[in-house]
């Protein structure tokens, strides 16, 4: 995936739980959106005064949930369970452990699923528990096909901030000599990290790198819903599409609505790779502009 288009999908999507779970799934198409109550019904969450703050806040907060499950797969501990076979309980540095289940196919080559069970597991001053399932449906060369994981009570304690999640995504991939393909999709993911409680309902995000193009581009869509923000609906759509050597995305719309009505869309078909239009309604009042995209929180990412 291009590595500058791969970067808006955190900021846009919440998707580094992508680069930190692999994937998980949900066949639940009819799963609806929890919707939160706006926690400040006094003023609009999309107004002129904030204009792209939430846009800046939701990065740290979204990086803050997912960042131990990405921290696992560089540790010690990760490194110690490519040489499991079948099942096997390892010990954590700092105490408790983690069992281990894997499924192979008939020939016994190709890993089909994992099962891992953290009991109070300390590994650099944080302890994990939970359930994590994986399972997997790829083509012999790994590039094509799927990857499924769901968390069961995951939690990791002691950090920065505790995180807490239950839920579960799919991870799509396909790659050609022409162009790869890359998505995220689930019904329902819930996270808790410190004080505040997420729900994200009904995620696809899908990214693609068009080679012959050279071009890439992002499509999204989701409900985001906190105890602290409300709930928050995203649309990319048309896609973001950077082209070429360019550092931002040339064409392609970013809207977010508030479930108080305001709303904030971030728009790339300006004519000025550096710049985008926006507009934002608080319901009441519409105000429009010009941003830089290095003035705002994306593009530290």
């Amino acid at each position: 995936m291009n590595a500058r288009i791969s970067l808006l999908i955190p900021a846009i999507a919440c998707s580094v739980f992508v680069t930190a779970c692999g994937g998980g799934g949900s066949d639940d198409d009819s799963a609806q959106p929890v919707v939160i109550s706006d926690p400040n019904p006094e003023e609009a969450f999309f107004n002129d005064d904030a204009k792209f703050e939430y846009v800046d806040s939701m990065l740290g907060r979204f990086l803050s949930v997912f960042r131990p499950l990405s921290n696992l797969a560089d540790n010690d501990l990760a490194k110690r369970t490519i040489l499991m076979t079948e099942s096997d309980s390892i010990s954590c540095s700092g105490g408790g452990s983690v069992n281990i289940s894997l499924t192979t196919d008939d020939a016994g080559e190709e890993l089909e699923s994992a099962s891992i069970s953290f009991n109070s597991c300390i590994e650099e001053g944080e302890t994990t528990n939970g359930d994590i399932a994986i399972a997997l449906n790829l083509d012999a060369s790994g590039d094509n096909g799927t990857i499924s994981i769901s968390a069961n009570d995951f939690s990791v304690t002691g950090g920065d901030e505790d995180i807490a999640m239950n839920g579960a995504v799919t991870v799509g991939m396909q790659s050609t000599d022409s162009s790869e393909t890359f998505s995220i999709s689930g019904s329902s993911l819930s996270v808790s990290a410190g004080s505040e409680s997420i729900s994200i309902s009904n995620y696809n995000i899908t990214a693609i790198d068009n080679f012959a193009a050279d071009s890439s581009s992002l499509e999204a869509g989701m409900t985001v819903s906190s105890d602290v923000d409300g709930t928050v609906t995203f649309a990319v759509s048309p896609p973001l599409v950077l082209n070429g050597s360019d550092d931002y995305p040339s064409s392609g719309t970013l809207t977010m609505t508030h479930s108080d009505g305001s709303s904030l869309s971030m728009t790339a078909d300006n004519g000025d790779p550096a710049t985008f239009d926006f507009i934002i309604s608080d319901g009441a009042t519409t105000t429009s502009g010009v941003q830089r995209w290095d003035e705002i929180e994306l593009d530290d990412f």
